[in-house]
């Protein structure tokens, strides 16, 4: 087996456990209830002045007091002609953000904590720190959360990949996903196929009742600089967002949904207007037998194997089982474990599952109490919203589905920079580029926390390549499901009918959907989005009827016997940790 090697760059050990490579040091903004400043706009003879002012300016370094401790401040930086983005990675990297390019004084606006102006005034292309006029603005939600969007787009390095996802595809297998208005204003969202229980009723097709797959699509590619004044970006916020509803209202999915969702999206990854490129598992069974045989694993290796690239959440049990969850165990996919920051480090909270010593998780991301999109009236909001709404349209959760997201998005970025780079290549480039944190084993945290920063200096398409056991897909789905039956008197699948060597051959050759059948088997009683899929408008193929291949759904019914979502296990939906305990 190939491994990735680790890179040589040097590691320089920071208060709280963190190493950055090359030794960047990054600062968090701790606001508490102050909240940030942003400048005032500047007139055009304002800015003017302002410029011939700074023109006979000396510039003694640095130029403002550090009386104020690490208290948000609102800046203009001034930068020398040819500095490139420098000033800006700096910025960021000192924990603070850009508010506006003033071209005109060949300046930025920036809100910085008052503590770095020192370090900052000396990193090269920086002739200059200026106090400016403070204006209250309230576009970090929350302003004492240190896991926000914000700090987690500037933690992970989102800036250092300015296309933003742009021309890339991510298709999102989960509950669904509600465009809550206005936090996904300008994100754009395609409609794959609603597989969910929930099809067959009206008014909930391709809809989150649940509250899991819309709070990762905030995370992946939450567009909107103007929802409500609190400018909301995903890390991927220009990437295109492919919903793939696999899990109802409470919840409940079956793993062969999931299979047929995968299946889905790698024969209709070159769509017109689609492009998938990536997919996106916040999900996870704890199969019982190896990955070498899983058809989840399988499915998800096929999707690899056709150019996509998979990240899967390593799974919410900790030490527990000793191993990730089916697919993430899979070692060709991205297995992505969570880390919590407290402000001034990072910690890996005891949640997360740890590897075996061979298959770890590759990475690790921002996944504590994290804030995204909250759907009004689904389920985790009804049940948890006392302790993790937050107001706005925004809720926070915990657990490896949300450190899932993060990766998925960073993986639009690279992708959206080098659209060339296969599935290999783009793990290569974030595993290499990973920040490991100190007092971690491997099992825990893999390569350590996904850095932008660094795997933009990387993108020089790396000849990287894996060769691990190929899966064969020929076990059985009982033994994914492990005991996680949502059917009373168990059936194979959701469609009566699973074979496993037939449905290998047939993902490997890209076959399992044909117009409106998988695997051989209808689905009825619930409707495509109404979009044209390359040349097939999939609002004609509505399988209605109210039939699985000769047996009936109606509510709760499927194949003759009842699925019940009480029997769904939480711990599968591997972001699923909303209770008061969660937020740490």
């Amino acid at each position: 087996t190939l491994a990735f090697p680790r890179s040589t760059r040097s590691l320089l050990s920071v208060p709280g456990g963190d190493q950055f490579p090359g030794g960047g040091f990054v600062s968090q903004v701790k606001s508490g209830k102050v909240g940030f400043y942003l400048r005032a706009r500047l007139t055009a003879l304002g800015m003017a002045m302002l410029a011939a002012s700074l023109a006979t300016t000396s510039f003694a370094k640095p130029t403002l007091s550090e009386g104020q401790g690490n208290q948000p401040i609102a800046v203009i930086v001034r930068q020398s002609i040819g500095a490139g983005s420098a000033v800006e990675r700096a910025i960021i990297e000192s924990g603070g953000r850009i508010s506006n390019h003033l071209g005109l004084i060949h300046s930025l606006s920036a809100v910085i904590p008052a503590d770095s102006v020192r370090a900052l005034s000396e990193k090269p292309g920086v002739l200059g720190i200026f106090a400016d006029a403070p204006i209250k603005d309230s576009s970090y939600l929350p302003g004492d959360d240190p896991d926000s969007m914000f700090i987690t787009d500037a933690k992970v390095g989102r800036l250092a990949m300015p296309k933003g996802g742009k021309g890339i595809g991510v298709a999102l297998i989960d509950t669904g996903v509600t465009a809550t208005s206005p936090l996904f204003k300008y994100t754009r969202i395609m409609q794959g196929p609603d597989l969910s229980f929930d099809s067959a009723t009206p008014g909930l097709t391709h809809l989150d009742g649940y509250g899991h797959g819309t709070f990762m699509a905030g995370i992946i590619a939450g567009n909107d600089p103007s929802a409500a004044n609190n400018p909301f970006y995903g890390l991927s916020p220009n990437a295109t967002l492919i919903n793939v509803k696999v899990g109802a209202a409470d919840g409940a999915a079956d793993v062969s949904q999931v299979i047929a969702g995968i299946d889905w999206v790698v024969q209709h990854r070159n769509d017109p207007g689609l492009n998938i490129k990536v997919l996106n598992l916040s999900l996870g069974y704890h199969s019982a037998q190896p990955y070498t045989i899983d058809p989840l694993a399988y499915a998800a290796e096929q999707a690899w194997f056709h150019g996509i690239t998979v990240v899967a959440a390593a799974g919410n049990q900790g030490k527990t089982t000793g191993q990730l969850d089916s697919p993430a165990y899979d070692p060709y996919v991205i297995a992505v474990g969570a880390a919590t920051y407290d402000g001034s480090g990072y910690s890996i909270p005891s949640f997360s599952s740890v590897g075996d010593g061979i298959r770890n998780p590759d990475l690790i991301a921002p996944g504590g109490h994290i804030a995204s999109v909250g759907v009004s009236g689904s389920t985790v909001y009804s049940q948890y919203g006392s302790t993790a709404n937050l107001g706005g349209g925004y809720f926070r959760g915990s657990g490896t589905s949300q450190a899932a997201a993060v990766v998925s998005g960073a993986v639009a970025d690279v992708l959206g920079q080098k659209p060339n780079l296969t599935p290999d290549q783009v793990k290569g480039i974030l595993v290499n580029s990973a920040r490991a944190i100190t007092d971690y084993a491997p099992e825990q945290q893999g390569s350590g926390i996904v850095n932008l920063w660094s795997a933009a200096s990387e993108l020089s398409e790396p000849q990287t390549a894996q060769s691990w056991t190929l899966s064969t897909g020929s076990g059985s789905l009982a033994a994914t499901r492990n005991g996680n039956v949502l059917a009373l008197n168990s059936s194979p699948d959701i469609f009566g009918s699973f074979n496993s060597q037939g449905l290998a051959r047939a993902e490997a050759s890209g076959s399992t959907w044909s117009g409106g059948t998988w695997s051989g088997s209808t689905w009825s009683g619930g409707t495509w989005s109404g979009s044209t899929w390359s040349g097939s408008n999939w609002s004609g193929l509505t399988w209605s009827g109210g039939t699985w291949s000769g047996s009936t759904w109606s509510g709760g019914t499927w194949s003759g016997g009842t699925w019940s979502g009480s029997t769904w296990s939480g711990g599968t939906w591997s972001g699923d940790l909303w209770s008061t305990a969660s937020w740490g």
